[in-house]
């Protein structure tokens, strides 16, 4: 019965994005907990640059409800929406949060230039610190 609940609870929140929500959240976890080493090891822990992170973590989560809700009323105004916005949402911010996890590794000193190579993006955020390491 709770777990029925908490379910209509997270479809009515997250819509069409609830199927890949999971993985999302999982994402946002891992980001913020190698985040979370990253700025131990390099001695730069700043509770401002954390309480931004936790805020930002916490707008996007805004963002996929707010695009659930569009899945939801677009019906009632006549408009028809060919995709499902909320999930497409939860997708491409999933793969911001991986980007930002590969980041956080590179920040430890794991080797990832294979994946630089095709992604591309740690060329701006590394500032050539991960060049020199290989």
């Amino acid at each position: 019965m709770v777990i029925e609940f908490f379910k209509s609870v997270g479809i009515f929140l997250f819509g069409g994005s609830l199927p890949i929500m999971g993985v999302y959240l999982l994402a946002v976890f891992i980001d913020l907990m190698t985040g979370y080493v990253v700025a131990l090891k390099s001695h730069n822990w700043h509770s401002a640059i954390n309480l931004w992170g936790i805020l930002t973590k916490l707008t996007t989560i805004f963002a996929i409800i707010a695009a659930a809700i569009l899945d939801n009323i677009g019906p009632f105004f006549g408009i028809v929406i060919p995709i499902n916005i909320a999930l497409w949402a939860t997708g491409f911010l999933t793969l911001y949060e991986i980007s930002s996890i590969l980041e956080n590794f590179a920040g430890l000193g794991i080797k990832l230039g294979f994946i630089k190579k095709y992604l591309g993006i740690f060329n701006e955020q590394m500032n050539g610190k991960d060049d020199e390491n290989e």
